[in-house]
């Protein structure tokens, strides 16, 4: 809870950091090793539970989804 989220593309890597490119412009995050680091594998609809935090991109003018990513389940 209260997490911002940046978005876009890994721009740089460093020992320490992670530069990613978004729409705004480039943003640096510092990784201190206590993050944690996953890997997207594809899932079903069954990965969609109550209490399951998602992030959705929704298809322009619709209220379609696009694309779908869950970040944790409860």
């Amino acid at each position: 809870e209260g997490e911002a989220i940046v978005a876009g593309r890994v721009s740089r890597v460093g020992s320490d950091s992670v530069t990613v490119a978004t729409h705004g412009g480039e943003s640096t995050i510092r990784l201190t090793g206590d993050q944690r680091l996953r890997r997207i594998e594809a899932v079903d609809a069954s990965a969609l539970t109550v209490g399951a935090r998602v992030v959705v991109i929704r298809k322009p003018g619709t209220d379609q989804a696009a694309s779908l990513l869950v970040t944790a389940v409860p």
